[in-house]
């Protein structure tokens, strides 16, 4: 199971109509396998923008950064390092 804050998870599961509850969300898997495409991405960067109460710096934004769930907890604890003390879900 992935260490990161129950609010992320809950944000990215809403972006996906296949990532229901019962299913396992892995750091490492590609967020196009998980049914989020580019214009998902998009509003999934405004919606954790909103939910984290943060801005992205452009210059992070790559492909790279939100390929995966993993990736794109790294961004945000980078963006906002106060979040890798959050209470974690196990």
């Amino acid at each position: 199971m992935a260490s990161w804050s129950p609010r992320f998870e809950n944000v990215l599961r809403s972006s996906s109509k296949m990532l229901g509850e019962d299913v396992p969300l892995d750091p490492d898997t590609r967020l196009f396998k998980l049914g989020i495409d580019s214009i998902q991405i998009v509003e999934l960067i405004v919606a954790l923008e909103d939910e984290f109460r943060l801005d992205i710096p452009q210059e992070l934004l790559s492909p790279a950064a939100f390929a995966t769930p993993g990736a794109i907890w790294e961004l945000l604890c980078t963006v906002d390092p106060t979040l890798v003390d959050v209470k974690v879900r196990e």
